[in-house]
């Protein structure tokens, strides 16, 4: 706990220089973090990243004591500081660190991934980080910046991978919430703390669904409620914020749902400050500088993220076109450049576009998107009605309708079922375009990347589906929040308003099931402590983890090629290159399953033979061998196999119980 009040404060102090620009306090507040954590990450590429980090955050806290009596100066302190902004951030921070607190374990799932980037990142003697799957080569097959975001607050906190993993966590999701309330109040949300829990606090009509079958059949809620939620359209992965959240990877998508909100937070202060004041210049600038920076970072970070945050500001682009200045105008090219030489720095064999042969069905659809989609209805459709609907509106509505049913029959034919649902929406938005360009564009943006993999999918159709719809529950929901600013409890008396009112809040309190029934679920093994490597010691691995940590430095023969399991627990919390491990996934950013194969084989003969197949070691440069947990199990490993080795050219450096770690002392070895 004394660490993250360390990095609470030091959070504080960063978000203190960019006050002296136009920026608003909420915006100010992640950009001087991802600002001072993109100057580390490219200092990184001439020196450790911890050193470059220590460098960076020390000139900014001095621009920051500078700025402090700037500020104090002008009289303008008080004038940018939002408390309300704060009270969300520690509110969410408070309550997702409690959530870590009770089940920190970094294992499952793909933490032991993330939880290696991270490590591996603070371990590297430079950047592109080693890739702690695969010796010998660099991380630049997957977009990382995410985990240098984790490493940063790793440093912030002065803890190790095992805290700062699960302090981080709490911090992404705390500066989503309150980047998303900063965003909602700039906008106008008469509550936008209504807004954050909607969009971020939320399930989705599955789970309510699930409840109420378990409830209807007399059945106990199965432990895998948590998780069924994900996994409602087949084939797919279907995430929302929530379940992210309270999931815990550590994984790209997480760590970009601040930056995302973040970055259409800029578009909205690009777009609506006055053009055509002189003295604006140099807010516009600014504006244009983090939109530029944002674009990159966001790629950087989830690279699917990108089209969807440039899809919208191209539509702002062309809608405010006869009134751009010069700066404005640039917006567009330089954010699309910025997002292009980012994209020259991941050379992933696996982003490839193809057409696909599946489509989602229209009712798995619903038991995901019913709740947000409905309520954007409810947006676009309260938005017409009260901006006034004159004999020509109502023949572009008309028309409109029309053609958008007319569309989806064709599509429906096609096998395109969510067509029936979308398409109204999507046109609908069109007709808001001018008279609310920004909220309208987010719902234009979230049908066409919703619908987008009813056609084509990079990589494969589950990672697009999995990536494009968690994004898109993000841009309905924005403007579908904006709906609870008609309800109140006047207006459910009321015999004209009360039956939308019922329905807003009936429909709105079923995505509540999720949360209520998934956390405690989540949270059952009441661990009360924020060590994410606690659990080893129940490999009796965790005193040899922690002397791993400040011992070895090298390459590491271990069993660890396999997915989702403990093998990669020394890469995960050590940082050190494995010979290989994770090669599910290696295949699928490398493309090279040969060498992967003949990597898997050699660690597989080592072990089951090491004084006949010890050459393995030379020719990978292993510096150190494992003997722990997972070598025993898979390969039949023990102490008696490798007593030929000892002496000669293994020596053991650490021995606890079952587990034992040999340093390589040389590459010759006779029999």
């Amino acid at each position: 706990m004394i660490a993250a009040n360390v990095l609470l404060m030091l959070v504080e102090l960063t978000a203190i220089p960019f006050l002296l620009y136009p920026l608003r306090y909420y915006q100010s507040k992640l950009l001087s973090f991802v600002t001072v954590s993109f100057l580390a990450f490219l200092t990184a590429h001439f020196m450790p990243y911890p050193e470059a980090f220590y460098i960076v955050l020390s000139v900014w806290l001095v621009l920051s004591a500078l700025s402090v009596w700037r500020l104090k100066k002008s009289g303008n302190l008080s004038e940018w500081f939002d408390p309300s902004v704060e009270v969300v951030f520690f509110l969410a921070f408070g309550y997702f660190l409690i959530l870590r607190w009770l089940n920190p374990d970094i294992f499952g799932a793909e933490k032991f991934m993330d939880a290696a980037f991270i490590s591996s990142i603070l371990a590297s003697p430079d950047l592109p980080p080693l890739d702690p799957f695969l010796a010998g080569y660099r991380l630049n097959c997957y977009y990382y910046f995410g985990h240098v975001l984790g490493a940063s607050i790793t440093l912030m906190s002065f803890t190790s991978i095992q805290y700062g993993y699960n302090i981080a966590m709490a911090i992404i999701a705390a500066y989503s919430s309150s980047t998303l309330y900063g965003f909602l109040k700039d906008v106008g949300m008469k509550k936008p703390w209504i807004g954050v829990v909607f969009t971020l606090f939320t399930g989705d009509f599955y789970g309510f669904y699930e409840l109420l079958k378990d409830a209807f059949t007399v059945h106990r809620i199965s432990w895998l409620y948590y998780w069924n939620a994900t996994r409602v359209i087949p084939g797919t992965i279907n995430e929302f914020p929530y379940f992210s959240f309270l999931h815990a990877d550590f994984h790209a998508h997480v760590v970009a749902i601040p930056l995302f909100i973040l970055s259409i937070s800029l578009l909205y202060s690009m777009f609506c400050s006055n053009s055509g004041d002189k003295s604006k210049f140099h807010e516009k600038l600014m504006f244009l500088l983090s939109l530029v920076l944002m674009s990159a970072v966001l790629y950087l970070t989830n690279s699917w993220d990108s089209p969807v945050f440039l899809l919208c500001l191209t539509i702002l682009f062309i809608l405010n076109f006869k009134k751009l200045d010069l700066l404005t105008f640039l917006s567009l090219p330089l954010c699309t450049a910025s997002a292009y030489l980012a994209s020259t720095t991941i050379h992933s064999a696996s982003a490839v576009v193809h057409l696909v042969k599946v489509c989602t069905p229209v009712v798995p659809f619903l038991l995901y998107f019913l709740v947000p989609v409905t309520f954007a209805y409810f947006w676009v459709f309260s938005s017409l009605v009260s901006s006034g609907i004159n004999r020509q509106a109502l023949k572009h509505a008309l028309t409109v309708i029309a053609f958008s049913l007319i569309s989806s029959f064709f599509l429906i034919l096609k096998g395109v079922q969510i067509s029936i649902v979308l398409l109204p929406l999507m046109f609908a938005s069109l007709l808001l375009l001018k008279k609310k360009p920004l909220l309208a564009s987010f719902v234009f943006t979230a049908c066409f990347f919703t619908m987008l993999p009813e056609f084509v999918a990079i990589d494969c159709r589950m990672n697009t589906v999995f990536k494009f719809y968690e994004v898109s529950w993000i841009l309905f929901s924005i403007p579908g929040s904006f709906v609870f600013d008609k309800i109140s409890l006047r207006s459910l008396k009321n015999q004209k308003s009360g039956l939308f009112a019922a329905i807003v809040l009936g429909l709105f309190l079923t995505a509540f099931a999720y949360p209520c029934i998934a956390t405690p679920q989540k949270c059952s093994p009441r661990r009360f402590t924020l060590n994410g490597m606690e659990f080893t010691k129940y490999f009796g691995e965790y005193r040899a983890l922690l002397w791993a940590q400040k011992h070895v430095r090298g390459v590491l023969m271990s069993a660890s090629y396999n997915c989702y399991t403990y093998g990669g627990r020394f890469p995960a919390f050590t940082g050190n290159p494995v010979v290989v491990g994770w090669a599910c996934h290696e295949v699928q950013w490398r493309g090279k399953a040969k060498m992967l194969g003949g990597r898997m084989f050699d660690v597989q003969m080592f072990y089951r033979n090491p004084a006949k197949y010890w050459y393995v070691l030379k020719k990978y440069g292993v510096n150190y061998v494992i003997l722990g947990y997972e070598e025993r199990k898979e390969f039949g490993a023990n102490r008696e196999k490798f007593k030929p080795l000892v002496g000669k050219i293994l020596k053991v450096v650490y021995s606890d119980r079952d587990v034992v770690i040999y340093r390589v002392t040389s590459y010759s070895y006779k029999f």
